[in-house]
Parts: structure tokens; sequence; C-alpha cells
């Protein structure tokens, strides 16, 4: 397989799996809605999907067979890669709307009795569970086809989590339906378990930008929606776009990523997960250190203790009260 051939079979992969990943989730999503009898269920849209996941397993078995039906750059469009883009294009506008919705939720204060909230909390997990998996299993596959056996065995080992999301998902999805089980500690721990999703759905949007530039001229701030200023900030800090669009993402301006980044929080998941809450990187990088979640730190912060060691020393000598009374 010469140079060429190979690439428009990795872009064409790359298009597939960007539309399987997020056409999946959205089906899952639309789905929990269903089930949870939720007004945003709408049999038109699952309809609409179903026909898009349709098109897109059209797409996957030729690439399986070794065509490139949506070769890259230098090669002649057709219907079907104008189909793919079209979808791509609504698949980011429905995703970055999902997200603003998130953040205008969390910003606005989750009302954990609103059932609409709840239901949409839950159907967005299930989106992201469900795309996270099609998405590395759609990776595996690949790899294996053609003989990318180390990138094989890398997405492999993602594979031990992804069914664990999804299992924690349905949890959470029949635990509301279930009215009984979705007591106030099912809504904490569904509103913080939920917590970056806003930001992990912007991180789908950019890699569909990334996707789509494929076909131009290679990914830039510009594409990332990184206006010139913040721009000029990341490329001092010799922060491609490819790596600071999903800073940018995370809501982190360069200044704030870069003292973060000096603290050893290297990824922007990371970082937020501590960010959004409410550590600072010093503070963070204290609470890491002494093997706290940034879970547990924010339990420890709100029980009163406001160090590590404290926090510490506490849960030891109540471990040490639930071994005695056990006994």
């Amino acid at each position: 397989m010469g140079c060429d051939e190979t690439r428009d079979l990795n872009i064409t992969h790359a298009v597939v799996n960007t539309l399987t990943a997020g056409y999946q989730g959205k089906f899952a999503a639309l789905s929990a809605f269903r089930l949870l009898g939720s007004a945003r269920f709408s049999q038109v849209e699952l309809n609409a999907t179903r026909e898009a996941l349709d098109r897109i397993s059209v797409y996957i078995q030729a690439l399986m067979r070794g065509e490139a039906l949506l070769a890259g750059p230098g090669t002649e469009s057709s219907p079907d890669r104008e189909t793919a883009h079209e979808l791509l294009d609504a698949l980011a506008e429905d995703v970055s709307s999902l997200a603003d919705e998130l953040l205008r939720m969390r910003d606005h204060g989750y009302v954990a009795d609103e059932p609409d909230q709840a239901a949409l909390l839950v159907a967005s997990f299930c989106r992201h569970a469900y795309a996270r998996d099609h998405y590395v299993k759609g990776l595996v596959a690949y790899s294996e086809k053609f003989g990318y056996e180390d990138a094989a065995d890398r997405w492999r080992q993602h594979l031990i989590h992804t069914p664990r999301e999804i299992d924690l998902a349905h949890q959470y999805l029949y635990g509301l339906k279930d009215s009984t089980k979705a007591d106030k500690k099912f809504h904490l721990d569904l509103f913080d378990e939920t917590l970056l999703l806003p930001y992990i759905f912007r991180c789908q949007v950019q890699d569909i930008n990334q996707v789509k530039s494929l076909y131009g001229e290679g990914f830039t701030y510009e594409s990332a929606g990184i206006g010139p200023d913040e721009a000029a900030k990341w490329s001092n800090m010799n922060a491609r776009p490819a790596v600071a669009c999903y800073w940018h993402a995370y809501d982190f301006d360069p200044d704030e990523a870069a003292a973060w980044i000096k603290m050893g929080f290297f990824e922007p998941g990371s970082a937020a997960n501590w960010k959004y809450r409410d550590f600072g990187p010093d503070e963070a990088e204290r609470w890491q250190g002494a093997d706290f979640s940034p879970r547990g730190a924010m339990v420890s912060k709100v029980t009163g203790h406001k160090d590590p060691e404290t926090a510490r020393a506490w849960l030891e000598a109540a471990r040490v009260i639930q071994r005695e009374d056990s006994d």
C-alpha cells in the first residue's frame, strides 16, 4: 500500500470513527431519555440518528475492505464525503449546544429534585460513556485490521475502563428511574460524577475540528476557536494548537495553564478535576502528593480538614475506631 493510500485510509478512519462515537453516544442519550420518560425524548431525532448510523455503517464496511471513501486533500470530493462532513458539522453543533446547556445548569445551581435536570445529567453521562467505548473499539478494530499492532495494544488497555464507565452510567440511569433510590446522596454523587462533562464535550468538538482540518492546511489556533491574542500567548508557551485547544476547551487561559503545568499537571483534564472542585495548583499538588483524589480532598475540606496532613490523621483515627468497633 502506497503512502497516499495509507494516508487516505487513515483520514477515512478518523472521520468514520469520530462519527461512529458521536452518533452512538447520541443514540444512547436519546434511549436514556426514552427510558426515563423525559420530555426531551424525540422519536424524530432518534430516527434521524438511526439513519445517520446506517450511513456511517456503510463507511465502516467500505473502510474495512480497504476503500478510502472519504479520502483527503488532493482528491476529488464525492457525495459520501459531503454527507460525512455534513454529519460532522451537525454533530459538532449538537455537542457544543449540549456543553453550553450543562454549563448553564451548573452556573445556575443544580436542583436535585428537578427531574429534567437529573435526566439531562444521566443521559449526558450515557452519551459520553458510549461514545468513548465506541471510539476506543473503533481504534482497536482498525489497528488490528491494518497491522498497527503497537496502536492496537495501546488502545486495548483503554477497553479495561470503558465498560466500567458504561456500568456506572447504567447505575445512575436505573437509579434515577427507580425514584426510591434517587435520594440526596444519589444526586450529589451524580453531580460530582458528571462535573467535567461540559468540558469533555467541548473536547469532542475540538476532536471534530481536528478531523475536519485534515482536508485543509492543518489544524490552527483559528480552527480551534482561539482568538489572535490568546493564540499568541499559547504560541509563546510553545503549545501547539492541537495541545492548546484542549486547555482552551476546559476554560484554562494560557497563564493559568502554565501555573498548573508548573505544578506537574500536564493534562488539562487532570488539572480540571481539581480546579472545578475549588483547588488551585499549589493546593492541588499538596493534596495529590498525599495520595488524595480530587473528590476525597474536597470532602475532607468540606468536613473541616483544611490540609492533607490533618485529613490523613483524621482518616487513620477513624479507621482505628472502625476496627475496634468491629472486634
